[in-house]
């Protein structure tokens, strides 16, 4: 990993500003009900054997938000929509004024879901090339000043 210090610095950088703009991005496509999703945005620097990753964290229906649903996919599951709904201040009533229970919004929500589908959001996709056309040239420079501190120490100690 100390061979990789001004890559890593740079790509720890980088995955802050993943975090700022896919925040700034799900925002922007009106994706904060509940904000648990928001807050759940994090990132950490994986290394494998063929290099150094990003990985980007957040709640597992990010990926819903990202892709949409197709139309005739099965519905969400209700639990989901509670919170939701609560969060958007949903409370229609039928013609006579009366609210309508909160159980019935959202079947006919998750029904309206699974007909129509959501659609996506393409959020992940859009950050990562935001983020990649501003920082391609950091994170060049960093992994070029590794290679050649790499090479300096290879240098000197066959001296």
């Amino acid at each position: 990993m100390e061979d990789n210090k001004n890559l890593l610095d740079t790509l720890d950088k980088v995955g802050e500003d993943l975090v700022k703009t896919l925040v700034k991005n799900l925002l922007k496509a009106d994706k904060k009900a509940t904000g648990t999703l928001i807050k759940s945005v994090d990132y950490k620097l994986v290394e494998k054997a063929n290099g150094i990753m990003i990985e980007l964290l957040a709640a597992d229906y990010l990926t819903n938000v990202d892709e949409g649903r197709k139309a005739g996919s099965k519905q969400p599951p209700l639990k989901s929509l509670d919170r939701w709904i609560i969060a958007r201040k949903i409370a229609p009533r039928d013609k006579k004024g009366k609210f309508i229970p909160r159980q019935s919004i959202k079947f006919l929500i998750a029904r309206s879901i699974a007909k129509n589908g959501i659609k996506p959001t393409n959020v992940i996709q859009k950050t990562i090339d935001e983020v990649y056309s501003k920082k391609k040239a950091l994170i060049e420079k960093a992994a070029i000043e590794d290679i050649n501190a790499l090479i300096d120490k290879i240098l000197i100690n066959n001296k």
